[in-house]
């Protein structure tokens, strides 16, 4: 009898932890993707693609978290904060960001792309917003064109139905 009866106030338990707003539940889970750039004002390196920041962006139940996980030719990024969906739109609120430019200015290589971590503050630092939408079965979060220092590009992250 006593087992059931903590059986059952588990489940209760766990019950309670899991009311969440039903809208935002098919988003939780990880999203891999990261900054796309579309165009760069550098004449040394002109390919867009060079400039890109992958990583992933994960989608927290636990007090609606995220983190934010970008990393580029000579940099890393990692972001946390809160989000909210709200009717399509993903508002995301930064409450910490760390950098890692592996190893500084007097290691850096001038033939690799490098976007320092004061324009990345400038422009995701504090808070920004991503739209959301589904394409070929996949769960889409895209961003508007944001400058991160000499490209231009978008934040854009992916996942199937299932979270992998």
């Amino acid at each position: 009898m006593r087992n059931r009866i903590l059986a059952g106030f588990l489940l209760a338990l766990a019950g309670l932890a899991g009311c969440k707003n039903q809208a935002e539940m098919p988003y939780f889970g990880k999203y891999e993707g990261g900054y796309m750039v579309e165009s760069t004002t550098n004449r040394l390196i002109p390919a867009a693609a060079r400039w890109n920041l992958k990583g992933y962006l994960q989608l927290l139940a636990t007090r609606d978290k995220f983190n934010l996980h970008l990393e580029g030719e000579q940099e890393t990024v990692d972001i946390r904060g809160t989000w909210h969906l709200d009717q399509g739109m993903m508002r995301f609120w930064v409450t910490e960001n760390k950098f890692d430019d592996l190893g500084g200015a007097s290691t850096r290589n001038p033939n690799r792309t490098f976007t320092p971590a004061a324009a990345i503050r400038a422009a995701i630092g504090k808070e920004f917003t991503l739209g959301v939408g589904q394409a070929s079965g996949r769960v889409e979060l895209h961003g508007a064109l944001l400058v991160l220092g000499e490209s231009t590009g978008h934040l854009q992250f992916g996942k199937d139905p299932t979270g992998h």
